[in-house]
């Protein structure tokens, strides 16, 4: 019988998880925790954190609402040079750009 690797680990999951690290840009966290809670002191960073959050969170929803890459499709580009993405789904230019989607951090 096969021995469940998640038994030989006191915490299952690969990474830890808090707000800053995973819903603030790189950005906002340069200079390590002190410099982003200085940030956060400063009502005008604040206020850029959190639109930055919201717009990422917007960008969740429609993700989920979509189907995910599978089911957001290209349908026009203003750059002649991108053309060839026109039909194309967000999944498909994923491929195309030779992007493993689970590496890449969820949005």
């Amino acid at each position: 019988m096969p021995k469940d690797s998640t038994s030989q680990r006191p915490y299952p999951y690969n990474r830890r998880c808090d707000f800053a690290r995973c819903h603030c840009a790189p950005g906002f966290k340069a200079g390590g925790r002190d410099a982003f809670v200085t940030r956060l002191q400063d009502p005008k960073q604040r206020a850029a954190i959190r639109q930055a959050v919201e717009r990422k969170r917007q960008l969740r929803k429609l993700g989920a609402r979509t189907g995910g890459p599978e089911g957001i499709l290209i349908t026009g580009v203003r750059q002649n040079e991108l053309k060839k993405y026109e039909g194309k789904t967000v999944a498909d230019l994923g491929k195309m750009m030779n992007k493993d989607r689970s590496r890449q951090p969820s949005i």
